[in-house]
């Protein structure tokens, strides 16, 4: 029969992961009654990649033994050119096939938690979902190609069981809030995080537009969340009366069961949420735009002061160098500051708009395109981070940096109006440097 073709396939498949004692188990020609199909809730963790938790499918059979989750997302950081594809978004991604055991042992290993909700599905609903996993664990079927938002690890599990259930789900949408992906996202990641730091500034203007319950159910835990507010309705059989032959439907919660499995340890809890209010982004935001004002100041003052002494007689020139404060020692000190603080400046927002200008215009990821930071983050400040130590170039670094300082400025007032929201730690380095590079720009004049 075809469901024992698919067994057989499935035990294929599966002989160099499975346990010895999952290896001996029969193959049914029909789902059994005692099978229990499940949604595996993973909690997050401290790394960044497994921040937003992690989705399976359980099949557990009750008479044969048989264990399996079924889970999206597998990778390896040794495929070849992983980061480059990854931040191409061409990262294929692979769907995994391990015994329960196997899967509770290493997320309690790694002190996370893990949710089972256990979903009322009929016998027929059952096989067909299972059917549909295992010809998706084939060889040439178990790639896909990964999309954060829209195809990843928990939004493959809805989609694959919404389908074998014939579409006779019903979702309670009462429960969704009015939220963004990107506030979602930060729920996940912690405000003021430099991991939220990271995704505010690759991730464009479509993460802020309202969702819907489809779209919110590309994080784990909105996807038990969506489950645990569902109905479904089961055929019961057909009924015959005077009025002829009708079906019978009865309707049940979708979730007929819920359990714990494990307990996020408290080590790892305080890992996540716990972090260094001054390390963290805002804060060091902040601190550059202190040393940009300080550096600005100081540079301004010694080049009035320059211009002071150049009004003065030769007798009153010698007598205010004898002045610490006033002397050319005093002012080589802040151009030499200016001058380090404007190459870090520059190199940094040309390193990060190589990224954002790469994943603005050739990633295919759907959320990073139309990207608001390409304004003041500039792949050509990497250029001038050298120019601004010549002197032949002198003149184009004087255009460059007016030209930059407008699109600062442009940017500044498209954070009010657009619908892409800055994380809050943009707004000070703009502003720093916009101040920086306005001065530039001015002093320019002086040489």
């Amino acid at each position: 029969m075809k469901m024992n073709r698919y067994i057989y396939i499935l035990l294929i498949g599966i002989l160099s992961v499975l346990k010895p004692g999952f290896v001996n188990a029969r193959a049914q020609n029909t789902i059994s009654d005692s099978l229990d199909i499940s949604l595996l809730t993973c909690s997050q963790g401290p790394d960044a990649y497994e921040r937003f938790g992690h989705s399976g499918i359980r099949v557990l059979d009750y008479k044969t033994g048989q264990d399996l989750v079924f889970h999206y997302g597998v990778f390896s950081f040794n495929t070849p050119n992983f980061i480059y594809r990854f931040v191409k978004g061409e990262t294929d991604y692979k769907l995994g096939l391990v015994p329960m055991s196997a899967f509770l042992y290493e997320y309690d290993a790694r002190g996370l938690g893990m949710t089972e909700r256990v979903l009322w599905l009929s016998k027929q609903q059952k096989q067909q979902l299972v059917e549909l996993l295992v010809e998706n664990y084939r060889p040439e079927n178990r790639t896909y190609r990964y999309n954060y938002f829209f195809d990843n690890c928990a939004t493959r599990p809805f989609y694959k069981i919404e389908e074998a259930s014939g579409g006779l789900i019903r979702y309670d949408s009462t429960w969704v809030k009015p939220v963004t992906h990107r506030m979602l996202l930060k729920e996940k990641t912690g405000e003021n995080t430099w991991l939220d730091f990271g995704i505010s500034l690759t991730v464009a203007g479509r993460a802020d537009r309202p969702t819907s319950m489809r779209e919110q159910i590309f994080l784990p835990e909105m996807l038990e969340r969506c489950y645990e507010n569902a109905m479904i309705d089961l055929p019961a059989g057909k009924m015959q009366d005077s009025l002829g032959e009708a079906n019978i439907v009865l309707t049940r919660p979708l979730v007929k069961e819920k359990r714990t499995l494990l307990e996020m340890k408290p080590e790892v809890y305080e890992e996540i949420h716990n972090h260094n209010v001054l390390l963290s982004p805002l804060a060091v935001s902040l601190f550059v735009l202190l040393c940009a004002i300080l550096l600005t100041w100081g540079q301004s003052r010694s080049r009035t002061r320059e211009q002071e002494n150049e009004a003065m007689t030769y007798a009153e020139y010698e007598q205010v160098q004898t002045h610490p404060a006033r002397s050319v020692l005093h002012r080589n000190a802040w151009d030499w500051a200016g001058q380090i603080f404007d190459t870090l400046l520059l190199l940094v927002s040309g390193l990060g708009g190589i990224i954002v200008w790469f994943l603005n215009f050739f990633s295919e990821h759907p959320a990073v395109s139309e990207n608001w930071n390409c304004w003041w983050l500039l792949p050509t400040n990497l250029i001038f981070a050298l120019f601004i130590w010549l002197k032949f170039p002198q003149k184009i670094c004087k255009y460059y940096f007016f030209i930059i300082f407008a699109a600062l400025i442009v940017y500044l007032l498209a954070s009010i109006m657009s619908d892409q929201k800055p994380h809050p730690a943009f707004i000070p380095l703009v502003w720093a440097m916009a101040v920086r590079y306005w001065y530039r720009a001015k002093e320019i004049q002086f040489r």
